[in-house]
Formats: structure tokens, sequence, C-alpha cells
């Protein structure tokens, strides 16, 4: 089955991404490019246009001269729910 997958990705008719610890996952190509950003706490992602992520690419680019794209692998960091859930963590720890 993967290397069906990995013909239709050649042939630009699907595309994979990893969201994570497990396998790839399979989408239909889109006409716009779609890239992720993911929560490395509970697993959520979300899918955004390439402009949506323009701010995050332009501070990449200015810190280190590369430019980061977000299509195969997603910028991972901490959903808005995992970062409540720490703030909530540590104020009962005071």
């Amino acid at each position: 089955m993967y290397r069906n997958l990995e013909v239709l990705e050649e042939l630009g008719l699907v595309r994979h991404v990893h969201l994570g610890h497990g396998p790839g996952l399979y989408g239909p190509a889109a006409s716009v490019e779609i890239e992720y950003v993911a929560c490395h706490g509970c697993g959520a992602f979300r899918a955004l246009t390439g402009a949506e992520l323009e701010p995050a690419r332009e501070a990449i680019r200015r810190a280190t001269g590369y430019e980061a794209h977000f299509g195969h692998f997603p910028a991972v960091g901490r959903c808005p729910a995992c970062q409540d859930v720490a703030l909530d963590d540590a104020s009962h720890l005071q």
C-alpha cells in the first residue's frame, strides 16, 4: 500500500506529513500549500496556509538564515489548552 502512496505522491496527487511520533499521514494534495503546527503535549494539530506562518518563517530567516517550511514536519510546541494546564499546574505549586 505504501508503495502506491509513494507513486501517487510522485505524481503530485497526494502528500504526506509527520504529525507526531507515529507514521506519516497521507492526504490529497492541495492547490494551496498547507503547513502545520502540532502540540507535543496532547497531539493536537492545526493546518495553516503558508501566509499564516510567514511571521514565524521570517523570524527564523532573520535569526538563522534558513528558510523554514512546515509542510512535511510541523512546527511543534504547546497548544493553548496545554499551556493553560501547565500554568494551572504551576500556580498550584506556589
